[in-house]
């Protein structure tokens, strides 16, 4: 970074930080570094006031130094917010697709130029991996990507990955995950059966919602409680703490809002686990008005690419059409009532057995 860049960068972040719309030369003078002198100080300013990102107010005069400089400056905290939405627009055309910097529109030019220098390591790290990355531990990965063993797990690195988008899976961290919560139907857990079937909901209230008729039905031997993208994680350990033999086989149900984060948690467990979509509950909740919002979450789109892979044809055009219009379907959209009577209900369970 050149030294007229770095004195740039500082001098904006000084007037982004600055509260009121109007900030005196003499500020900006006063904390410029010790050895920046007059002339690179004015250059800056010069070009800030040409971009329109400052402007003089011309009541308070200019002083008398060469070039002359106005006493006081109008911010343009419009034009501000534009420029840093361009720079970070140009910025993340360098990135490698992992990384995802839709949170810096919102958290501003502070918090990025604050992550910038972590952002820059990890993105050199994803780079270089030409491969699938062999599973390490926090302190271990923490240290091969930004030298520090601590980072990740102490110094809020796992903050900025979160704000990045980038998951445990993304870097192939070994992991202790929580157990999973679920509910039996004994009779069914108890039988000899070579295959054991298992419902997931994403949220506690269908999750609640079920549990008191979890022994009415007489397909599914447990009900999972997803816990949003927490089951990827966990779903893993599911057969030894359910204590299942190791010759037993599963098959696993999924549902969960029809949104983009929804999606791609259904979308990430059935690479992983071959999970089914439980079609009745989404056929059900398809006949719900789909209302506007969530259009922050972030979609994989390999998940949207492949939704007739996992939906009928039918199915998947709705859901396509909802996602991509900005809308989405929580479960909740399912009043109580119906909610169970899918639940309780026979006939779809059989569709499943043919």
């Amino acid at each position: 970074m050149s030294m007229s860049t770095s004195l740039r960068a500082l001098l904006l972040e000084q007037i982004e930080k600055h509260h009121r719309k109007r900030i005196d030369i003499y500020e900006l003078l006063q904390n410029a570094p010790g050895e920046t002198n007059y002339q690179e100080i004015a250059t800056v300013i010069t070009d800030l006031l040409a971009e329109k990102l400052l402007e003089p107010v011309k009541s308070k005069g200019f002083n008398n130094k060469k070039p002359p400089l106005p006493h006081q400056l109008r911010i343009n905290k419009t034009a501000l917010q534009e420029s840093f939405f361009d720079a970070l627009n140009r910025f993340k055309l360098q990135l490698h697709p992992a990384i995802d910097l839709s949170a810096y529109y919102r958290l501003g030019a502070q918090a990025f130029e604050k992550d910038r220098h972590q952002i820059v390591t990890l993105n050199k790290y994803l780079l270089k991996q030409d491969s699938l990355l062999i599973e390490a531990s926090l302190p271990e990965r923490s240290y091969e990507i930004f030298g520090d063993e601590k980072y990740l797990e102490e110094k809020k690195g796992l903050e900025l990955l979160q704000r990045l988008g980038i998951t445990a899976e993304d870097l192939s961290l070994q992991q202790n995950p929580d157990p999973v919560m679920f509910a039996l139907h004994k009779e069914l857990y108890q039988e000899e059966k070579k295959e054991h079937c298992h419902l997931i909901v994403e949220n506690k209230t269908a999750f609640h919602i079920l549990l008191p008729y979890i022994q009415a039905q007489s397909f599914f031997t447990t009900l999972i409680y997803g816990q949003g993208k927490a089951i990827i994680a966990t779903l893993r350990n599911f057969k030894v703490q359910a204590c299942f033999s190791k010759e037993t086989s599963h098959s696993f149900y999924y549902y969960g809002d029809i949104d983009r984060e929804g999606l791609s948690i259904f979308y990430s467990l059935h690479q992983r686990y071959k999970l089914q979509p439980c079609l009745p509950f989404y056929k059900s909740l398809l006949t719900k008005r789909a209302r506007k919002g969530k259009e922050y979450q972030r979609l994989k789109e390999e998940a949207l690419a492949n939704l007739e892979t996992l939906f009928p044809a039918d199915m998947a055009e709705k859901i396509k059409n909802i996602l991509q219009s900005g809308t989405y379907l929580p479960q909740e959209a399912l009043s109580t009532e119906e909610t169970e009577r899918i639940w309780r209900e026979e006939s779809w369970i059989q569709d499943y057995k043919t």
